[in-house]
């Protein structure tokens, strides 16, 4: 089915994603809508494994919405080649194999365990450490370690700490505290 998708981009109208689309990290909403019936499968990757998988700068793709075959074209023929298979869990096993191969392929920055360790520190803390501490324990400037983030989470690390504490609110409400 054919996917709409309305980005939040002042001045920008919806936008229409047949072939599937990639969102990157945004501190604002991204709404979905479809004509009909639609499915689909969508997978959540953490910003080091989209920057590993993709390949590219998610700077370029943070607050945005893409065609999935912008950032990933061996996926052009994905949607259709998903809808021929008999069942779910071909589909997934498709998915599985084309994330491997991308995996297996990808360049690894030798500081991806540096910058793997400040995103765990973020989310430890909830949200709540400060950025200038985490640079210090790696032994990075601040403004190293923003332009690591901006470059492979896509969103500097204040502002994916706030996302932080905004998802830690969002589960103590759903559990009614």
């Amino acid at each position: 089915a054919l996917s709409s998708v309305a980005v939040r981009s002042p001045g920008r109208a919806a936008e229409r994603f047949a072939a599937g689309f990639i969102a990157g990290l945004d501190d604002g909403p991204t709404v979905t809508a479809h004509e009909g019936v639609q499915r689909g499968v969508q997978f959540t990757l953490t910003p080091l494994g989209a920057h590993a998988i993709f390949g590219v700068s998610l700077a370029a793709l943070a607050r945005r919405v893409v065609p999935l075959d912008d950032v990933w074209p061996e996926a052009r023929s994905l949607p259709d080649h998903l809808a021929s298979l008999p069942d779910w869990d071909a589909r997934f096993d498709i998915i599985e194999s084309l994330l491997i191969s991308r995996l297996t392929r990808a360049r690894v920055p030798d500081d991806r365990g540096a910058l793997a360790w400040a995103l765990t520190q973020i989310e430890r803390t909830g949200g709540t450490m400060p950025v200038r501490a985490i640079a210090v324990e790696l032994g990075w400037s601040h403004r190293h370690l923003v332009q690591q983030f901006h470059e492979r989470v896509g969103l500097p690390p204040k502002l994916v700490g706030r996302l932080v504490r905004f998802d830690r609110l969002i589960r103590h409400l759903k559990v009614g505290h």
